[in-house]
């Protein structure tokens, strides 16, 4: 018999959502590229990518701001001939990731400006910066034949002079705002195609998802600590629906969830709060079924996360009371559980402070702990008489 052969796993280095399809490669970028003298260059393969690529240029791309941040992948930037400059920059990596090339020769490079004096408004601008000759790629339509979109051996220095003469469309550029940041492309890529439509899923209270995007994000952004507070707030907000569910695996699925928030978030104080709910609500499902035990066990829990909660002290005083009188023949543990009984209660007394509605019960019930623990401890004095 022959053995089982192992299956390869493939591994993503890269937003698989922006990687280019082989169908599209091998019909409109292989042929190009295929086609260039056998003693072109690296830097002329790229530039004859580039001529492909550009707004008007050999596929007829033309130039459409993306609507209400839905960020078009390579592949749609392709069938649909349409893009901006971010979708352009990304599609030319995806390009030259397929033709194998070394992409840590380009930088993503985001440029942003102040469209008027005095105004705040900004606008941003995405190129594709070449190091080994410091030449830029800028993929937006000239507007005029005289305007280049590639220049090469630009410096540090010379880049606001390319800002205000060649980057169309943006109004009167009259003040660069800061200095160019470069982009990382798995970063940036992970950014346009899950960061950046986080907003509209919780806007639209799609938290499953808003939460699957963030953690695809964090993937490629491990350090961003930003977005982990983010994921934090989602989380919180999808665990939220079901903290009011009577199922028990509802409940225990939410703990995880808030408890997830909480890692990422230990300043998450509506997942505290609402984690120690949802282990009131499962504690409450256990006393119920008179499994006190385990009941205590989450009450416990949620007492670390919330210890005012008045109605809560109180059910967690139950449970030990009832624990107490159900304790097989053990006058010392039922001791014991009485004992909790009484100090979960006199705290509930005290964060009542002397106002809320249940002062009375809470204080009828010390009188009842307190004898049933003088009950015991009679109980306890008298097994140790007739052992003597």
């Amino acid at each position: 018999m022959g053995r089982n052969k192992a299956v390869p796993v493939k591994v993503f280095d890269f937003p698989p959502e922006l990687e280019l399809s082989s169908a599209l490669f091998k019909k409109l970028i292989l042929p190009i590229i295929s086609n260039l003298p056998k003693n072109a260059t690296q830097e002329m393969k790229e530039e004859a990518l580039f001529n492909l690529l550009k707004i008007g240029g050999s596929l007829k791309i033309k130039y459409e701001i993306s609507e209400n941040g839905d960020f078009r992948t390579p592949n749609l930037v392709l069938q649909k001939k349409t893009a901006d400059c971010d979708e352009l920059a990304l599609t030319f990596v995806a390009a030259a990731r397929k033709l194998g090339w070394d992409t840590s020769r380009y930088k993503l490079i985001s440029l942003q400006f102040f469209l008027n004096p005095g105004i705040e408004e900004k606008a941003s601008h995405m190129i594709l910066f070449r190091e080994t000759d410091k030449t830029v790629f800028d993929f937006t339509e000239p507007n005029s034949e005289k305007e280049r979109r590639k220049i090469t051996g630009i410096t540090q220095d010379q880049f606001s002079y390319f800002i205000k003469t060649h980057i169309p469309g943006l109004g009167k550029i009259d003040d660069f705002a800061r200095a160019p940041e470069v982009r990382d492309q798995k970063r940036w890529g992970a950014t346009v195609i899950y960061y950046n439509q986080v907003d509209q899923l919780i806007k639209n209270q799609n938290y499953k998802k808003a939460v699957l995007y963030l953690k695809k994000y964090l993937e490629f952004a491990p350090d961003d600590e930003g977005a982990k507070k983010v994921l934090s707030f989602v989380l919180t907000k999808q665990a939220v629906l079901d903290v009011e569910s009577k199922n028990l695996k509802s409940l225990q699925n939410t703990v995880t969830l808030f408890q997830e928030a909480l890692l990422l978030d230990p300043r998450n104080d509506n997942a505290k709060y609402n984690l120690s709910v949802a282990f009131i609500k499962i504690a409450d499902n256990l006393a119920h079924a008179k499994n006190y035990g385990e009941a205590a066990e989450f009450y416990e829990k949620a007492y670390e996360q919330n210890k005012t909660n008045v109605p809560f002290l109180m059910n967690l005083s139950f449970v030990y009371n009832n624990m107490g009188i159900l304790a097989p023949i053990n006058p010392s543990k039922a001791s014991d559980l009485f004992k909790k009984a009484l100090r979960y209660t006199k705290e509930a007394e005290k964060a009542c402070q002397g106002k809320c509605p249940e002062l009375q019960e809470l204080r009828e019930n010390i009188n009842t702990f307190q004898k049933n623990i003088d009950i015991v401890t009679a109980q306890m004095k008298k097994i140790n008489v007739l052992d003597h």
